[in-house]
């Protein structure tokens, strides 16, 4: 929890203190006729300065692992935020492409139904090319309009902004 390891001193086997003193013994040339002492025994020595720089590399490491797996689940979140934002971008891109073809196609309906309806009864006055035009150019504006007010409102906006 404080980032410390806790450690447990755990003295040598009588078996490895026994192995010790022999190499030790061999080691140093041990004459008992000289007078020579070995003594071979378990002490404790004070580490924890040495332990203290060990738990800090510890906790630098663990810190650093914990900030690289962030890392990389919020890019591999973001990887999956993009695929689904283009995913459904695209989806949206086809329905409205759809959506105004099928507009287009009802108001060439619309027109063609208005000009058989015109000649069929025979108006008085004959309809010209120009005031054909005009009403058509003003039924795609209307459609417009109703399809998307906001460039609409952008294009008043800028007609505005040109006279002052």
């Amino acid at each position: 929890v404080d980032g410390t390891v806790k450690r447990v001193y755990t003295p040598r086997s009588k078996e490895e203190i026994a192995q010790l003193y022999n190499v030790i013994k061999k080691a140093i040339g041990y004459d008992d006729a000289r007078g020579d002492q070995v003594a071979v025994e378990n002490v404790a020595f004070d580490r924890t300065k040495q332990w203290a720089i060990e738990d800090a590399k510890y906790q630098r490491r663990r810190q650093l692992k914990t900030i690289l797996v962030s890392v990389l689940a919020a890019l591999f979140l973001l990887f999956v935020i993009t695929l689904i934002y283009k995913v459904f971008s695209k989806e949206l891109a086809r329905r409205r492409k759809l959506r105004e073809e099928e507009l287009a196609q009802q108001q060439e309906l619309m027109r063609e139904e208005a000009l058989r309806e015109a000649e069929s009864s025979q108006l008085s006055a004959e309809i010209t090319l120009e005031e054909k035009a005009r009403k058509e150019m003003e039924e795609n504006a209307v459609n417009i309009a109703r399809e998307r007010p906001e460039d609409v409102a952008k294009l008043i906006r800028t007609w505005m902004a040109e006279e002052v």
